[in-house]
């Protein structure tokens, strides 16, 4: 079960976008559920995407890819299939999806129609129920129904996600961000997240939300892990239809809310993570620089022996030594401390003297774990956010294509 709130807060909705949402049984017809959604801009505007690093990447992720730079006008995303590793034919089916939307919308030469999808990998699109999915979709469109598209792109998700955001702007006036992800395995990303779409009114050209955008993701989706697998369909996009005139004193504040959005819906994924019962935020500093502070904070993040005594409530700190220690066979041990809630745990590379066992097994029985390491040679600093592994996370696996 997760361990967050399963209630959505209010979303607003973002001036000159809409929302259109289908049932086509993308998965299986004989199960219909919400499963395609259309997102559309009334009038061409700027979108800026982060997308998955992965080598496996998915055919929505590498046609969206592709328009960057072109004027947002559409985007068409289904769950229950992911469209990966499908070859031409999966690229194929994309250009006629794409196309099936930009008929609808009246797609102009220059404009981009993107794409996402998420789900089962290597089944092709059932393109005979998609298509007049979109159609459906489309035609069923409003302003107001960011909830019903976040439900529509579930799949083990346990609650949609959302998250809704009105600044006001030093300039004067105020913007809107509103945003929806869905994620709960295949967590570890190179870029954002499972899949996310957010939308801002914000006047902002693309070079300022791509810069705001790449920054706010590595601060909020990069920080989270559930399993260590980056999916082959992670995206994320930010669409600014522009109704909102912005001044250069109010792009800190715009970028402020942009980060605010995302992380609240980096939160919702590992609370929601397969099978979670515990968090762990792992605090790394002291490294030689933040590329080295990561890569510990990864290791201990994603070490399975670690997520294990976790979901045990074990406060098997050896574990955290270990992992440090993979992470870099030539650490300095001597300079090295670690903490588990307030307690001192390892301290200049040896047990700490007062350091008592039911301390941190007081810090493990809690739902939110907090893991400190100073690594003592430098100044890199890196925040991971891991969940534990349970035995419903191997359930639900093992089941998934079920």
């Amino acid at each position: 079960m997760p361990i967050g709130p399963t209630q959505l807060p209010d979303l607003q909705p973002i001036a000159g976008l809409s929302w259109g949402i289908a049932s086509v049984g993308v998965k299986n017809p004989t199960r219909l559920r919400p499963d395609v959604a259309v997102l559309v801009a009334e009038t061409p505007c700027v979108w800026a995407g982060a997308f998955t690093l992965s080598g496996s990447r998915a055919a929505p992720v590498r046609w969206s890819e592709a328009r960057k730079g072109l004027p947002f006008r559409a985007l068409v995303v289904n769950s229950g299939n992911a469209n990966a590793c499908t070859g031409n034919r999966g690229m194929e089916d994309v250009a006629t999806c794409a196309s099936r939307l930009g008929q609808a919308v009246g797609l102009e030469e220059g404009q981009a129609i993107l794409a996402a999808s998420t789900g089962v990998i290597g089944e092709l699109l059932p393109m005979e129920r998609l298509l007049p999915g979109i159609d459906a979709a489309f035609a069923d469109r409003g302003e107001t129904r960011w909830e019903d598209a976040a439900r529509a792109i579930m799949t083990t998700d346990i609650f949609a996600k959302g998250a809704s955001l009105t600044v006001d702007l030093p300039s004067g006036g105020s913007a809107t961000f509103t945003g929806i992800a869905k994620g709960s395995g295949m967590i570890h990303p190179n870029m954002a997240t499972m899949l996310g779409f957010i939308g801002t009114d914000a006047d902002l050209d693309e070079t300022t939300l791509s810069a705001m955008l790449r920054r706010s993701v590595e601060e909020s989706f990069n920080t989270i892990s559930v399993d260590g697998d980056t999916s082959t369909n992670d995206c994320v996009f930010a669409v600014a239809t522009g109704r909102v005139a912005v001044e250069p004193r109010d792009k800190e504040m715009l970028e402020g809310a942009l980060l605010e959005i995302c992380k609240q819906l980096a939160d919702a994924i590992l609370r929601d993570g397969e099978g979670v019962t515990r968090i762990m935020n792992i605090q790394v500093e002291g490294a030689r620089d933040d590329t080295h502070a990561k890569k510990v904070a990864d290791t201990v993040a994603t070490s399975p022996l670690v997520k294990t005594a976790l979901f045990g409530a074990d406060p098997n700190w050896g574990r955290i030594a270990g992992a440090i220690g993979r992470a870099d066979p030539e650490l300095e041990w001597e300079r090295v401390s670690i903490y588990l809630g307030p307690y001192p745990v390892v301290v200049e590379g040896q047990r700490h003297p007062d350091y008592r066992e039911e301390q941190g097994a007081e810090v493990f029985k809690a739902q939110e774990v907090d893991i400190a390491i100073d690594l003592g040679v430098g100044r890199g600093r890196a925040l991971k956010r891991s969940t534990d592994l349970s035995y419903d996370y191997i359930k639900i696996n093992a089941d998934y294509r079920s």
